[in-house]
Order: C-alpha cells, then structure tokens, then sequence
C-alpha cells in the first residue's frame, strides 16, 4: 500500500509545482462575463488530480498506521484524515478561485486567507504525505511538528470551510435590497 501512495505522491509533487503554480502565480483579472477560460478549466483538472492523488497518499498512510495518534480506530482514522484532507482542498480551491477578485467580492472569512492557501496549504499537505510514507525522512523532525501541523492545518480548514458554508448560506438568505 506504501507503493501506491509514493507513486500518488510523486504524481502530485509535480501537478503542484509546474501545473497549479504555472497557472496561479500570473495575476489575472476575472472576466466581467464570468466566462471561464481554458486554463481555469485545465487549472481545475489539474487541481481535481492533484487533491485525488493526495487522497491516496493519505490512505495509504493511513492503512500503514501512520495516523494512529488521530484515532484508535481505522475507520475514525479515515473519517478524520479524509475530512481534513476534503476541507484543505476545498480551501485552497477558494483561495485560488477568488485570490484576483476584489474584496467585496470575497467571502469575509476568505479574505484574509485567499492570498496565500493556495501557495501553503498544498505544499505542507505533500510534505506531511511524503513523512507518513516515508518516516525514516522524518527523523531529524519531531513527531509532534508533523501532528501539529496537519492538525492545526486540517482543524483551521474545516473551521474555515463551516465559516464559509455559514456565510454562503447567509448570504442566499438575506432578502435582496432594493
């Protein structure tokens, strides 16, 4: 099982880095006719791939018993694992959707976040991948830094995920203003 998630891992390593990156470090302004153009569309497979390959990665770390200290259980192990992993993407899917918008286009509790997820939370995701695949790689790093970091990072997600699911609906609630 450890196989298949380095081979997802490596497969995710370079989707990031040349595809998403490519796309998302040139500043674009959205088009007033909410047309999406054909790199957004190409943008958002590569995405779909990579967070799909970071699932497996994460899988089968888990499988390997790489998240015990999440949960006793493997099924709650999995719950958790893949309900972070859900809302990082999520996130950083938003950041990168609405990172060129102006602000009063932006959900409030996505602005102070847009700029930067899209550029850090993948990243520590691969990183924390490749050390629960790989933990002889991880020696020099505390064990408590990798839990810590995908704890604080998973929790901070799915807290910004319910912020912004509350606010979307809010916001569909309100009566339209005159």
């Amino acid at each position: 099982m450890s196989t298949l998630g380095t081979i997802a891992l490596a497969l995710a390593v370079p989707l990031y880095l040349l595809v998403l990156h490519a796309l998302f470090s040139v500043p674009r302004s959205p088009s007033p006719d909410g047309a999406v153009s054909d790199a957004t569309l190409m943008a958002m497979l590569a995405f779909v791939i990579l967070w799909f390959c970071l699932a497996i990665a994460l899988a089968s770390a888990t499988v390997s018993g790489r998240f015990g200290w999440v949960a006793h259980s493997r099924p709650i192990q999995f719950v958790f694992i893949i309900s972070a992993h859900l809302a990082i993407g999520f996130i950083t899917w938003a950041s990168i959707r609405r990172r060129h918008h102006p602000a009063s286009s932006v959900p409030v509790c996505l602005r102070p976040i847009a700029p930067w997820a899209a550029f850090v939370l993948p990243p520590v995701v691969l990183l924390i991948a490749l050390f629960a695949l790989h933990p002889p790689l991880g020696y020099t790093i505390p064990p408590g830094w990798l839990r810590a970091a995908f704890g604080s990072i998973g929790v901070f997600s799915i807290v910004a995920t319910a912020a912004l699911l509350i606010e979307s609906f809010a916001r569909k609630s309100r009566p339209p203003s005159a």
